[in-house]
């Protein structure tokens, strides 16, 4: 399964979430990870290994790695079907 370059979490919380950037470290950690859950629920990522979620670069600096999920492995129609049943454009 292919595997994303590492992320920082501050920006990827910050600057592509939209969470605030006053929001301590470890809070924003929590928010991403839930985040993260959320896709893995759908199987567009698969979760890291529990003890490795994030990696820690500095003191209060981690970073994320995800692995592509099961989602990218169906051909385009299929994804379209599992989001809205039988409906077509």
């Amino acid at each position: 399964m292919p595997v994303s370059p590492s992320f920082d979490v501050r920006h990827v919380a910050v600057n592509v979430l939209g969470f605030s950037p006053s929001i301590d470290i470890r809070n924003l950690k929590a928010k991403l990870k839930r985040c993260v859950m959320a896709l893995a629920q759908e199987r567009i990522v698969c979760l890291p290994v529990p003890d490795n979620f994030f990696e820690k670069r500095a003191k209060g600096e981690y970073s994320i790695r995800l692995h592509r999920g099961e989602y990218f492995e169906r051909q385009p129609f299929e994804r379209y079907q599992r989001g809205h049943g039988d409906r077509l454009p």
